[in-house]
Order: C-alpha cells, then sequence, then structure tokens
C-alpha cells in the first residue's frame, strides 16, 4: 500500500493541517479533506462577511451572551468603568511585571470591579490553572 502525503485542499502546503471534512466511503473507509490553517482562516473570514455568516455569529453570540449572563455583565461593568475613568488599567501585568497592555481576570464574578490585571501568556496561564485545579482562588 503506497503511502500518502496529506495537503492542504486550496495551496500545497503539507505541515499544520487540520480536517475540513470527512466523508464514509461505500466500502467502510473514510475520505478526508485537509486544509491549513492559513487557509482555513481565509476561508471563515470571507463566510462571516455573508449575510448567513452574520447571522450565525450573532446567533452564537447572542447565545453565549445568555448562558453567560453573570460573565457578560461583569465585564460590561467593568468596560463601563474603564471608560468613564473610575477604573484605571495599569502598564503592566500584577503578576509577571512585564510592560504591556493588560487584560482584566475576574477572580470572582460576584465582585466585577475587582480585577487582576494580567498579560496575555499570564491570563492564559491562570485560565488553565482554574482548569486543570478547578479551584478559582
Amino acid at each position: 500500500m503506497k503511502a500518502t502525503i496529506n495537503k492542504c485542499r486550496s495551496c500545497p502546503e503539507t505541515e499544520n493541517l487540520h480536517i475540513h471534512q470527512r466523508y464514509l466511503l461505500k466500502d467502510g473507509t473514510f475520505s478526508t479533506i485537509y486544509t491549513c490553517r492559513s487557509c482555513n482562516t481565509a476561508r471563515l473570514r470571507k463566510y462571516i462577511g455573508t449575510p448567513s455568516g452574520k447571522e450565525r455569529v450573532w446567533a452564537a453570540s447572542a447565545k453565549s451572551q445568555s448562558v453567560h449572563k453573570i460573565e457578560t455583565n461583569a465585564r460590561a461593568l467593568m468596560n463601563y468603568h474603564l471608560r468613564k475613568g473610575r477604573l484605571t488599567r495599569p502598564s503592566s501585568c500584577t503578576a509577571c511585571h512585564k510592560e504591556c497592555i493588560p487584560e482584566g481576570h475576574h477572580q470572582d464574578y460576584s465582585k466585577p470591579l475587582d480585577v487582576m490585571w494580567l498579560c496575555r501568556q499570564c491570563h492564559a496561564d491562570e485560565h488553565r490553572r482554574i482548569k486543570l485545579t478547578g479551584n478559582n482562588k
């Protein structure tokens, strides 16, 4: 049996491929279509610009906001106070002290103005820690 080299369906890329579609064939085997990250990003950006794409994005956003009301309200209140100047964003991360534009992280969504200011990397690490340990403190 000859080994095949998988490639993107739109370009000659053979690295960083993701499954785009899989089809079950009549003989019981699968046929797989791959796409590279850059082609997939371009395809999705084009789709999001269409009326049906915009409608799907809007519906997903509305569903997420209704499911996560407490979190959405806490972020909105934090952003409101940032705009009004009642809450200030520091110029560095509170965890690693790197100079950046830090992101706000809520330890407790019932206290929307109690925010930790973390760089993107520290923020991602904090969410990974919470997910692994199940501990929000």
